[in-house]
């Protein structure tokens, strides 16, 4: 969710304000969250991934165009690792 004031993004679990309804950037207390930012709309994007994406990467991956990103990662690795795939392919 977003502070309606100045955009600073938050998370419900990873990204909290310091103070509960007040934003950290600008003292705003107003918040907006996605329409689409739901159980349903993660469901089905799940569920076309795994119908629709999912069946195609062992195809690639015979390729050797298959390239893996840790995007659990710290985003300095992640980073680091876009960059890397993007010099060996580049």
């Amino acid at each position: 969710y977003t502070c309606s004031k100045c955009g600073e993004g938050y998370h419900d679990s990873f990204k909290k304000p310091a103070k509960a309804g007040v934003c950290d950037a600008c003292g705003g207390t107003d918040f907006t969250r996605r329409a689409d930012d739901n159980r349903e709309t993660v469901v089905a994007r799940l569920d076309a991934y795994h119908r629709q994406t999912a069946p195609i990467l062992p195809h690639y991956k015979a390729q050797g165009s298959l390239h893996s990103v840790d995007g659990m990662a710290d985003i300095d690795v992640v980073a680091g690792q876009i960059d890397a795939v993007l010099a060996k392919v580049g």
